[in-house]
């Protein structure tokens, strides 16, 4: 625990593998991998994350589970503000108001939902920053995050209400099984 919190106050970032961290995983690992194949059983850390985060970044072992979990974020909602400089983004904002939003006791589900939309904001305002860059009218969402369906459709929405033409896998996953 001591060397989690020290990256989260380090670098805005911890690592919390169930097993370690939550009592009732320690009972669940050793089933989980007589079983041989992915179970429910390799969400329940994730979603029963006993850190009560308000965000979070969650791997799956199916493209088909992303829709499912991205779509607990909650209703639609403005997102968390993160700005865009020439260098990169700067997440401090964002994370001023998450941890103001916890500590006024917000929901949790209206926390990830701005969260969520927050970082298709951002996404979206730095394709369409790029398009007038370089006048480039086609934009390609690709990699693992956009198997976040929530994520992919809220950023392709902004996109092509702006006029750009987005393209995106259709016949192999965006990550690295396609």
């Amino acid at each position: 625990p001591e060397q989690v919190t020290q990256a989260i106050d380090e670098i805005g970032i911890g690592f919390l593998f169930a097993p370690n961290f939550h009592p009732a995983m320690r009972y669940a690992i050793g089933p989980r991998r007589e079983l041989g194949v992915r179970t429910v059983f390799n969400l329940l850390g994730p979603l029963t994350n006993p850190a009560g985060a308000a965000a979070q970044v969650l791997g799956v072992y199916d493209a088909s589970l992303t829709e499912v979990l991205a779509r607990r974020a909650g209703p639609e909602t403005a997102g968390y503000p993160i700005e865009l400089t020439a260098e990169s983004p700067t997440l401090a904002p964002l994370w001023t108001c998450l941890l103001d939003d916890l500590a006024a006791g917000v929901d949790r589900a209206r926390i990830a939902a701005r969260f969520h939309q927050g970082l298709a904001d951002a996404i979206a305002a730095a394709g369409q920053h790029w398009s007038r860059a370089y006048d480039i009218r086609q934009l390609a969402l690709s990699g693992g995050v956009f198997q976040n369906r929530l994520l992919f459709e809220r950023v392709e929405g902004t996109l092509t209400k702006g006029g750009l033409d987005v393209l995106s896998h259709r016949r192999v996953p965006s990550n690295d099984g396609g």
